[in-house]
């Protein structure tokens, strides 16, 4: 059903210091799912971690525009996403 796209971005621009960023992209039609959420080894939600210029922001969901998310930072120990359309689990 979907398909996950890592990419690479700075964190903070200023510092240098290079991180990984991740970036959900739904496979066509892409308005299957309305947000997604990434689960540990033992089912615990993970904290996703959206940078924007200097300021972020963090919650252990993110929404999908267009079937894309924004490039967010999510710990290690991630296995498993969880989409889900209107509040109801769809894959």
């Amino acid at each position: 059903m979907q398909e996950i796209v890592q990419v690479a971005w700075q964190h903070p621009p200023a510092s240098g210091r290079s991180v990984r960023g991740w970036q959900v992209e739904l496979a066509a039609p892409t308005d299957r799912a309305d947000e997604f959420r990434i689960l540990d080894a033992m089912g615990r939600p993970m904290l996703l971690v959206v940078f924007r210029g200097t300021s972020r922001t963090q919650n252990f969901k993110s929404a999908l525009v267009d079937g894309r998310s924004q490039v967010l930072t999510i710990g290690e120990g991630g296995v498993t996403a969880v989409f889900s359309k209107a509040g109801a689990e769809v894959g």
